[in-house]
């Protein structure tokens, strides 16, 4: 198995220590450019404990995978005796030194000794907490776009904004367990109007149950218990049942938020301004498309 251990390098901006944080296996630098962020914090904060977890430890660093290519995340996850990271291999096999990790089918993976990999986490969070030079001991750690000296924070601060993000992993978490539970294999589904013009517009189920709550004057706080009660058994019932639930909404409302899925080159243009500008539902049909684009019931 392989050892854990990070090099950190700093540049001063602003007055704040901004801190450059990279993994190195065995000694050797995983990511030889350099092109992308290490997301040290969120590691961190994921540990061994929140494991198997799924993270982009590595990202643009402005924070928002997509702007480096990035659209799978790496898979982290732990057993007695080892914590594997896995990437996969059509994004990240040239960004990550070829020696330093293996292959299996489209994945990369690298494999350390669990109690290595706990204390090089333990040191590097004490590395951070105690950070201090001759510029000071405000620091700031990406990914995410540094803007000021008021985007740092006192490096005492840092195990605090390990369990801030903690807190919130697990947070998503259990929302995605009650959206995984309540919506089945409805989650990410969406319906679709195509007009008889030959405009499409799609809206997300789980949007559309909140917008007509919200329109019937349910407070917030009590749509999670409706929805899993009464919405969601009611969507799953198939696509008629959609449909009926969608026209409670007015035409204008769900035209609001719903996406334009026609074609790409005339999206946004000018048909969908004139069908948006409608009041009522117009003539078209109706279809539930699961998050595999695999119609639920066909068109009505």
């Amino acid at each position: 198995m392989q050892n854990l251990s990070f090099d950190v390098s700093v540049t001063l901006v602003d007055g704040v220590n901004v801190l450059d944080v990279a993994p190195l296996v065995d000694g050797t630098p995983l990511q030889p450019r350099n092109s992308l962020v290490f997301d040290a914090l969120t590691l961190l904060a994921l540990g061994t404990t929140e494991l198997p977890s799924e993270v982009y430890l590595f990202n643009c660093s402005c924070g928002v995978p997509g702007c480096a290519g990035l659209d799978r995340p790496a898979r982290l996850f732990a057993d007695e005796s080892c914590v594997t990271w896995e990437f996969p291999a059509s994004e990240m096999a040239d960004r990550l030194d070829q020696g330093l990790y293996q292959v299996r089918g489209d994945v990369l993976h690298c494999r350390f000794d669990r109690p290595q990999y706990e204390a090089a986490l333990h040191e590097l969070t004490q590395r951070l907490a105690t950070w201090t030079s001759s510029t000071g001991c405000r620091i700031w750690i990406g990914p995410g776009s540094f803007m000021d000296a008021s985007d740092g924070w006192e490096a005492s601060q840092t195990p605090g904004c390990i369990e801030d993000i903690r807190s919130r992993m697990r947070e998503w978490r259990a929302r995605e367990d009650w959206r995984e539970r309540t919506w089945g294999e409805l989650v990410d589904a969406r319906l679709f109007f195509r007009a008889a013009s030959g405009e499409v517009a799609a809206l997300g189920l789980e949007w559309l149950a909140d917008l007509v709550l919200e329109a019937r004057g349910v407070p917030e706080e009590q749509r999670a218990v409706v929805i899993e009660a009464e919405v969601a058994p009611l969507m799953r019932q198939g696509t008629a049942a959609v449909e009926a639930f969608a026209r409670t909404l007015s035409w204008p409302q769900f035209m609001e938020h719903a996406c334009d899925e026609g074609p790409a080159e005339s999206r946004y243009g000018e048909a969908w301004e004139h069908l948006a500008g409608l009041q009522a539902w117009p003539a078209g049909a109706l279809s539930v498309e699961l998050a595999s684009s695999t119609p639920e019931s066909g068109a009505i």
